[in-house]
């Protein structure tokens, strides 16, 4: 890999047809049931709008890194590591085929166009906190080939 020290790559995720999704719950009709619980609902949908575009839109703020020597994912809430890129065994398109708790998934159904995978497990940081160690990582990248190219030179 060739990097100077002080030179990052940063790549964003892509979500195709998450904002669709996102409008097609917005837009589909929806009976309430009666006050006062209806208006619970209406401001707990809300906040869970308010908090999926504010993740959506930290997730683009703030992108995968590769560096000299480390690979940094912050998918914010979801996920959290800086990984020494001497760990880092492949970066391909080709599933792995490891069992189900080996690795995590943090693409959409679907579109998944990016595995990268490590010499041994590394651990991650999750929801609130919580570690999980895993052998690969299942991402949807919005340049993929260009993703690729930055770990094979």
């Amino acid at each position: 890999m060739t990097h100077s020290a002080a030179s990052a790559v940063c790549f964003c995720l892509g979500a195709p047809g998450r904002f669709g999704v996102l409008l097609l719950a917005l837009s589909s009709p929806v009976s309430l049931p009666p006050e006062p619980e209806a208006k619970q609902l209406k401001l707990l949908s809300a906040y869970a709008l308010l908090f999926l575009l504010g993740d959506v839109r930290a997730t683009i703020l703030r992108p995968i890194t590769v560096s000299a020597t480390t690979l940094g994912l912050n998918l914010e809430l979801r996920l959290s590591a800086k990984i020494p890129l001497s760990l880092v065994e492949t970066v391909s398109s080709k599933d792995p085929a490891l069992a189900k708790g080996d690795f995590l998934d943090m693409s959409l159904p679907g579109s998944t166009n990016t595995w990268i995978t490590f010499k041994e497990p590394v651990e991650v940081e999750m929801f609130f906190g919580m570690k999980k160690k895993v052998k690969a990582i299942a991402l949807a990248v919005d340049k993929a080939p260009d993703f690729h190219k930055a770990f094979t030179g």
